[in-house]
């Protein structure tokens, strides 16, 4: 997913930059790129938030590897950056995030609602990616 993410961002980046094209419906480059960086100050607050909020320890009490609170930090990491560049690129016509907050109480209901987001967040580019067509 990040890779297809990161070709439509920088396809739309380049179209941006040159001049805003007007889709049907009065949709432009500016307007899918603030839609992928909403949801993109979504993701990143729900992983910074949970890994503010769960430690090590915790992911290995509800029965993860080791490992798997370093790989969300690393996913975590992944969309801070997608936020840093998707709002350097559309500089004062950046969205602003919102405040969230997200149902989850364990790291098991973290993790869970994190493959819901990250599945909503792919059908999401995709659906903006066909107004490219």
């Amino acid at each position: 997913m990040k890779t297809s993410f990161i070709t439509l961002v920088l396809a739309a980046i380049t179209a941006v930059t040159a001049h805003p094209v007007k889709r049907a419906g009065g949709v432009d480059d500016t307007t899918v790129l603030n839609f992928a960086l909403t949801l993109e100050h979504l993701e990143n607050a729900f992983y910074s938030q949970a890994l503010a909020k769960y430690d090590e320890q915790q992911f290995q009490a509800a029965g993860f590897p080791s490992w798997v609170r370093r790989r969300f930090a690393q996913v975590g990491e992944h969309e801070a950056a997608h936020v840093a560049f998707l709002s350097s690129a559309l500089g004062d016509k950046a969205t602003k995030p919102c405040t969230y907050k997200f149902p989850h109480h364990d790291p098991k209901s973290f993790a869970a609602l994190s493959q819901i987001l990250e599945g909503v967040g792919k059908l999401a580019v995709i659906m903006a990616a066909r107004s490219y067509d």
